[in-house]
């Protein structure tokens, strides 16, 4: 099913993808209707839920709130669900935001001027600071750019810092690709980051497979692109973290779908974003090693929680390990998980 919605030209496409959120897409597409200027568009794609989500999106059509929308007769994953809902984008700029997250008032009018200050390039990307709030909306905490370990304080804008009235930070493109796949993070929040309709038709959207974080490949791919990155460093989204949000259930239900993506994300790395950022395929190898397992397992290990540390440690081992073994925290990590002491001897002979 899906409801056809004629739109005047707008700058902003802001796609939503949503599966059983009945209780918080309410709040997210109030959070739309309620923002100071409404230059957007609303896409919306409905998963086949179960829960009435499908009549609380037609409630919010009906009280006028104009959204293009699209109902999925069977679940087709989160990563095509996102390109489904992509592909309904007419705006020249897009933003992918997640069912149960909620925007600010003012999100929309900052982003419409800080695109204007930046003029007429799309050669770039940005995102904005998160309020980091629980099931019931109740604040938990900020998530900053500082707080990423991935944007510094010699990357503020002395200019754009003075027009926008709040640090905004700047990154070559080819630089931050480079922080990216030496630590393995993602430049960007994912629901509040902007970006172009035309770049992310040129880069395939987020299809890749991802099972969890399709948003940092799609990241990754869009850095190859753009000349240069933005964080601006003001609270604009809010992002919910509850019990069945999908970061929570991989800590709740301790699978293996973040490093399963994390591997992937390092043996598919391209020609091209080792050619932007500088860095070897071996580099990668490495840092995926050093980034995505060892310090994993520690945590997990002083978490009290030895039998998903010991699954980390094997799995980072079938991966890459003798990359896994170059690192000197391996073999005490090893001991600490309870593998046998045999099996610890045959590791050092086996290289």
């Amino acid at each position: 099913m899906s409801t056809k919605i004629e739109y005047s030209k707008q700058l902003f496409s802001i796609c939503i993808p949503n599966y059983n959120y009945a209780l918080y897409i309410d709040i997210t597409l109030a959070s739309l209707k309620a923002q100071t200027i409404q230059n957007f568009e609303v896409n919306v794609v409905d998963n086949a839920s179960t829960d009435g989500s499908v009549e609380v999106i037609q409630k919010h059509i009906a009280n006028g709130l104009p959204i293009r929308f699209s109902a999925n007769p069977t679940n087709i994953g989160f990563a095509a669900n996102l390109d489904k809902v992509g592909e309904m984008a007419e705006a020249d700029w897009m933003i992918m935001l997640s069912s149960d997250d909620v925007v600010n008032k003012n999100a929309i009018e900052v982003y419409s001027k800080f695109i204007g200050e930046l003029g007429d390039q799309m050669n770039y990307a940005f995102c904005s600071t998160f309020e980091k709030i629980d099931g019931k909306g109740s604040f938990i905490e900020y998530l900053s750019p500082l707080k990423s370990n991935i944007w510094h304080k010699s990357d503020i804008n002395q200019e754009l810092t003075q027009k926008m009235g709040f640090n905004v930070y700047q990154v070559s493109s080819g630089e931050m690709l480079k922080r990216c796949l030496t630590k393995f993070l993602n430049p960007f929040n994912f629901a509040s980051t902007c970006y172009p309709k035309n770049q992310y038709e040129k880069i395939g959207g987020y299809g890749g497979g991802r099972l969890y974080n399709p948003d940092k490949w799609f990241h990754w791919k869009l850095l190859v692109e753009l000349d240069y990155v933005y964080y601006l460093d003001s609270p604009l989204f809010q992002y919910r973290w509850h019990n069945n949000n999908q970061a929570n259930q991989q800590q709740q239900k301790q699978i293996l779908k973040f490093w399963i993506d994390e591997y992937r994300n390092c043996f598919e790395v391209t020609k091209e974003m080792l050619n932007k950022s500088g860095l070897s395929s071996g580099t990668i190898a490495q840092n995926f090693a050093d980034r995505c397992i060892i310090p994993y397992v520690y945590k997990h290990l002083k978490e009290g929680n030895r039998l998903l540390a010991k699954r980390i440690l094997h799995f980072g081992l079938s991966c890459y390990p003798t990359q896994l073994k170059k690192n000197k925290f391996y073999y005490p990590m090893y001991i600490l998980c309870g593998i046998p002491f045999s099996n610890l001897l045959l590791s050092k002979f086996y290289k």
